[in-house]
């Protein structure tokens, strides 16, 4: 019985989360599989702040087939796109919550692009990196939402300092409010100037000594599911 529950359990996960064991399957170089490691770690999300130096030194034969799988490079997370999907987000939100040994939260509403994770004391940011989401600043939101909103930005920053504008904030998901926090977590600082409150691109982050770009956000937590692979019926 115990034999017949583990088999279950691990068809389960590869079936559910087939694009990351696809990913490990593929005849990648070194820098290649280091990327895809971090990522079944990290149940398929990375900031680039994390692995973007991996994510450049990739071979284009390499970038290209997991291009194919469904895993896109943005300026701001390296992620699994098929991932995304509902179905995924609630099994990998059971994951979390059969690791931790907590009941399994409910998902952020659809209707909700990004969610204040202080709403949810109980709840660390652990849990909504697992289920796919970028945590910036206490707030959660799917990282293609993130790579829209900085293209966004992008595009604004181009012609000198631009305010936090409702087309945005909507783009985000959030309350124009909670906007400055998430142009602040993708790189740009506010100025203040005759009353009114503009944002402009901060200086590109510096890399430390190894060559990797110093991380921001949260990080106490550690990866969300580094042990997926340890798990184990009791």
């Amino acid at each position: 019985m115990r034999r017949r529950l583990q088999e279950f359990l691990r068809n389960e996960i590869e079936r559910r989360l087939a694009p990351l064991f696809a990913a490990q399957a593929l005849p990648l170089g070194g820098t290649g599989r280091g990327l895809v490691f971090r990522l079944v770690d990290a149940l398929g999300c990375l900031p680039v702040a994390e692995a973007g130096h991996q994510a450049a030194a990739l071979d284009p034969p390499d970038r290209a087939a997991l291009s194919r799988l469904g895993v896109r490079f943005g300026t701001e997370s390296i992620y699994f796109e098929p991932l995304l999907r509902a179905d995924a987000m609630r099994f990998r939100a059971l994951l979390w919550a059969v690791r931790h040994g907590h009941p399994v939260p409910p998902l952020p509403s659809a209707r909700r692009l990004a969610k204040p994770i202080e709403m949810d004391p109980e709840l660390p940011p652990s849990f909504y990196a697992a289920i796919g989401l970028r945590v910036l600043d206490g707030l959660a939101l799917r990282p293609d939402r993130l790579e829209r909103l900085a293209a966004a930005a992008r595009r604004l920053a181009r012609g000198g300092p631009f305010s936090a504008r409702a087309e945005l904030a909507a783009i985000a998901g959030v309350q124009p409010s909670a906007l400055r926090r998430l142009l602040g977590g993708i790189g740009y600082r506010a100025v203040i100037e005759a009353g009114e409150e503009t944002f402009i691109a901060r200086r590109r982050r510096q890399r430390d000594a190894g060559g990797n770009i110093r991380r921001r956000g949260p990080v106490g937590d550690g990866h969300p599911f580094a042990k997926l692979r340890e798990m184990k019926l009791a």
